[in-house]
């Protein structure tokens, strides 16, 4: 092989690696413009990834307050039940007051009804009283009336007896 050869081989050789380097340069601008999309996108993806880390912090904040405000709500239920049993014991005691206080009622009413009865018996004795009273003054009046016309009766007798006792026989 000549030098000729051998250049041209050799400048073959370098045409096909400055094809290959024009190929490799465009490849790499490609890959450049390729890794700018990606770092655009990893960028993208990484403010979206922070926004997402605090959407998750703010929800696992959000979380936290709703489990605080479940368990004060469990308590408060809880409370309330305690409340309602209490209430419970204690509408069952005044049911049974109640109860108490009907009987007693009934029993009262029984008294007053008796009581009732017993004061219209003692009217209607009070009103035959009274009559009698009336009749009895009646009767005291009348003899007062014939006491007086048997004094005035024995007032004549007795000017008749003293007219008669004057006189001589």
């Amino acid at each position: 092989m000549t030098d000729r050869d051998l250049l041209e081989s050799i400048l073959v050789e370098l045409q096909s690696n400055s094809a290959e380097l024009k190929s490799l340069r465009e490849e790499v601008k490609s890959n450049s413009a390729e890794t700018k999309l990606i770092r655009e996108e990893v960028k993208s993806n990484s403010a979206e990834t922070k926004s997402l880390r605090e959407e998750v912090k703010s929800n696992s904040a959000e979380m936290k307050s709703l489990r605080e405000e479940v368990k004060s709500n469990s308590a408060e239920m809880k409370s309330l039940r305690e409340e309602v049993k209490s209430n419970s014991a204690e509408m069952k005691s005044l049911r049974e007051e109640v109860k108490s206080i009907r009987v007693q009622q009934q029993e009262d009413h029984l008294i007053l009804k008796a009581l009732e009865h017993s004061a219209q018996v003692n009217k209607s004795e009070h009103d035959k009283m009274a009559n009698d009273i009336a009749h009895i003054q009646g009767n005291v009046k009348n003899i007062a009336e014939n006491l007086d016309a048997v004094k005035e009766i024995i007032g004549r007798h007795e000017v008749d007896l003293k007219v008669l006792k004057n006189r001589s026989v």
